[in-house]
């Protein structure tokens, strides 16, 4: 008996396809596909987390954490909770930031936090290079202790945008490298999860550009041309497609075994589809959250 597939599945099917088909496919002479590197007077090192909007918070940090292997970032174990806690889940040297959002009707990325080499003289050099901060956000403890400081942005466009963030009570780096050794003592959990290769960012045609140029005056030379792909100091890379917006983003991730994660997945009731190249997880999975695993 032939089985028929239901329309909205084989939707999300050639939706991830063609999201597995762009990430294997080589690299062209375009040079808006060439990676940009960040400059030597950058102002970001790299990306601490990445928020992702989701009504299911509790149902994806148990699949992220209980059942992928994710080690929690916070908050601590036993800390209180109610429904607006954030949820941070250690995927290599990236926390992904479950952020409760009632009102969503799916999950999806959302804005991401960069750390600044040097918080003080970071508005001006971020006014430099045409970017427009908003005054300084400053959260602070019962005992008056500066807990955190955001640099926030007036973007011109719709969808995924950043944000500066610095942490006064922790040291970041050290943070983020003890997370990553504990996701590599583990294995990576039962698919062999490294870490977070590339974002892939969607923005419709008619804010791909102002979302580029955004992208451009936080990660690259002043005066360089704009490019669809970029990178901090550290980390993943970012890279900029033409889409429908944030629901059509996805997660490049590495595994230690492409054909070990194909299986665990399978076993899991996880798998999407799988080749030589690519393993793509299914999104209804993870609330419409969109994962491709790759070969290290």
């Amino acid at each position: 008996m032939i089985r028929q597939m239901h329309p909205a599945a084989r939707s999300v099917r050639y939706d991830c396809l063609a999201v597995i088909a762009a990430c294997t496919s080589a690299p062209g002479p375009d040079p808006s596909t060439v990676a940009t590197r960040a400059p030597a007077d950058a102002v970001v090192t790299q990306i601490d987390h990445v928020m992702i909007a989701t009504n299911e918070r509790d149902r994806l940090e148990a699949l992220l954490s209980d059942t992928l292997g994710l080690p929690l970032a916070f908050p601590a174990p036993g800390t209180s909770r109610n429904a607006n806690t954030f949820v941070g889940l250690a995927l290599g040297d990236v926390i992904l930031e479950l952020v409760p959002r009632s009102r969503m009707t799916r999950t999806e990325l959302n804005d991401f936090a960069f750390q600044p080499i040097d918080l003080e003289t970071a508005p001006a050099r971020l006014s430099e290079r045409a970017l427009v901060p908003r005054d300084s956000y400053v959260q602070k403890n019962d005992a008056g202790e500066k807990r955190w400081t955001i640099i926030g942005f007036r973007h011109p466009f719709e969808g995924i945008a950043f944000f500066i963030i610095q942490y006064h009570a922790l040291d970041m780096d050290e943070r983020r490298a003890r997370l990553d050794r504990l996701l590599r003592a583990s294995g990576g959990g039962p698919l062999g999860l490294r870490r977070v290769r590339e974002f892939r960012l969607s923005y419709p045609v008619e804010q791909l550009s102002a979302a580029r140029h955004s992208w451009h005056r936080l990660l690259s030379s002043p005066g360089s041309k704009p490019s669809n792909f970029y990178r901090a100091s550290a980390g993943p890379g970012i890279r900029l497609v033409e889409g429908s917006g944030p629901e059509s983003s996805a997660l490049i991730v590495e595994v230690v075994s492409l054909s070990k994660a194909a299986a665990a997945a399978r076993s899991l009731g996880l798998l999407l589809s799988a080749s030589r190249e690519s393993v793509a997880l299914d999104p209804q999975r993870f609330g419409g959250l969109r994962l491709v695993l790759v070969a290290r």
